[in-house]
C-alpha cells in the first residue's frame, strides 16, 4: 500500500473516484423539496438538474457562474464563490393607460393622475429626479359601423377614440416605502404595478472581490495538492472564468395546488373551486460553494452574483519511451517536442 501511494497513476485514480462521489452525493442535495412546494410541477425537478447551467431564461433556470474546459487530459482545481448584495436602489415601473375621444383629452387626463400621483410621491420623500416618465404608445380606437345599400349592407371599422399609454419609473432606496408607493398610486387610479428593478452601483468592486476570493480558494486547493503528492506543472496550464448576476425578479418560483380526485364521484357535475398561484423567493442555495460572502443577507431578496474559476493543469508528457529490442535490451528513445 505504502508503494502505491508514491505511484503517480494510483493516486491519479483515486483524485478521481474522489471526484466523482463528492459530485454524486451534490446532485442529491437538490432532490429535496420541503413545504407546499411539493405540488410543483415536473419542470421544477429538471430546473434543479440544470442548476449549475448558466442560462438567460428567468422562468426556473438559476443563473449560475459556470466556467467549463471540455478535455479530460488535465487536473482541473477551481472555486465557485457566492456573494448577496443588498441593491443600492429600487426601480418601481407602474403601466398607465387612458382612453379619450381625442388624443389632447387622453394626453390631458393621463398628466392630472401623473401630478397627482408625484406630489403624493415627492411628499413621502421621494425626490423629483426619482420619478420618471416613459411614453409608450398613441394608437387610435376603431369601431364597425354599418352601410346600407340597395341589395346588401357593409360593415367598415371607423377611428372611434385613442388610446394613450405610458409608464412611470419610481426610484426607492427602502423597500419598506414601496408598500407607500402602490396605496398612492391606487388612489390616483394607477393599477398596474408592473416589475421592481433592483440597480447595484459598484458591479466592477463585487466582481473584483470574487475573483480574489477564488484565487485564494483555488492556491489552497494547490498546497493540499502538494500534501498528496501530486506536483503541478504552473508553466503548463489554462485559466477559464465565469460571473454572473441574478436579481430578485428572476428568482420567484410558483406552484399551484391540483384539484384532489374524487374516489366516490356522485353522479351530476363537480364545480371545482379555483386554486391561487403560489409565488415565493427561491434564491441560490449555498450549497456546493466555496465561499459564501454575506450569508445573512438572505431574509429579504438580494441580488446574488457568482464567480467560477478554474485551472486547468495539463498532465506532463513523456520525453522518452524506452524499447525493449529482440536481444532483451532495453533502448531509450527520444520524443520529440
Amino acid at each position: 500500500m505504502k508503494n502505491n501511494l508514491k505511484n503517480p497513476f494510483f493516486i491519479f485514480l483515486m483524485l478521481f473516484f474522489a471526484c466523482v462521489c463528492m459530485q454524486t452525493q451534490h446532485s442529491q442535495l437538490y432532490a429535496q423539496a420541503g413545504g407546499n412546494e411539493a405540488y410543483g410541477s415536473s419542470a421544477k425537478s429538471a430546473s434543479r438538474a440544470n442548476y449549475y447551467q448558466h442560462s438567460d431564461q428567468k422562468q426556473n433556470v438559476k443563473k449560475v457562474a459556470n466556467a467549463n474546459f471540455y478535455s479530460d487530459d488535465a487536473l482541473i482545481l477551481g472555486a465557485n464563490i457566492l456573494i448577496n448584495v443588498e441593491a443600492d436602489k429600487m426601480i418601481a415601473i407602474f403601466s398607465l393607460s387612458q382612453i379619450a375621444e381625442t388624443s389632447e383629452e387622453a394626453n390631458r387626463l393621463m398628466n392630472e393622475r401623473i401630478n397627482t400621483f408625484s406630489k403624493d410621491l415627492i411628499a413621502t420623500g421621494i425626490v423629483q429626479s426619482d420619478i420618471f416618465v416613459d411614453m409608450i404608445s398613441l394608437t387610435p380606437n376603431y369601431e364597425i359601423e354599418g352601410e346600407k345599400k340597395l341589395f346588401s349592407r357593409t360593415y367598415n371599422e371607423v377611428p372611434k377614440g385613442f388610446e394613450l399609454q405610458k409608464n412611470m419609473h419610481i426610484g426607492i432606496t427602502d423597500e419598506r416605502k414601496l408598500q407607500d408607493v402602490l396605496a398612492l398610486a391606487t388612489k390616483s387610479e394607477i393599477y398596474e404595478f408592473v416589475k421592481l428593478e433592483y440597480v447595484v452601483a459598484d458591479i466592477k468592486k463585487i466582481q473584483a472581490q470574487l475573483q480574489d476570493e477564488a484565487i485564494n480558494a483555488v492556491a489552497l486547493k494547490i498546497e493540499k495538492m502538494k500534501k498528496l503528492g501530486v506536483v503541478l506543472n504552473p508553466n503548463n496550464r489554462q485559466i477559464a472564468e465565469d460571473f454572473a448576476m441574478s436579481t430578485p425578479a428572476e428568482q420567484y418560483d410558483s406552484y399551484s395546488i391540483p384539484n384532489q380526485s374524487i374516489s366516490n364521484k356522485k353522479s351530476g357535475k363537480i364545480n371545482f373551486t379555483k386554486k391561487p398561484v403560489i409565488s415565493y423567493y427561491n434564491k441560490i442555495s449555498a450549497d456546493g460553494f466555496d465561499v459564501v460572502i454575506n450569508p445573512v443577507n438572505t431574509l429579504k431578496p438580494v441580488v446574488q452574483f457568482t464567480y467560477d474559476l478554474k485551472v486547468k493543469f495539463f498532465k506532463e508528457k513523456p520525453t522518452s519511451l524506452v524499447f525493449l529490442t529482440p536481444n532483451g535490451d532495453l533502448k531509450p528513445i527520444q520524443i520529440p517536442k
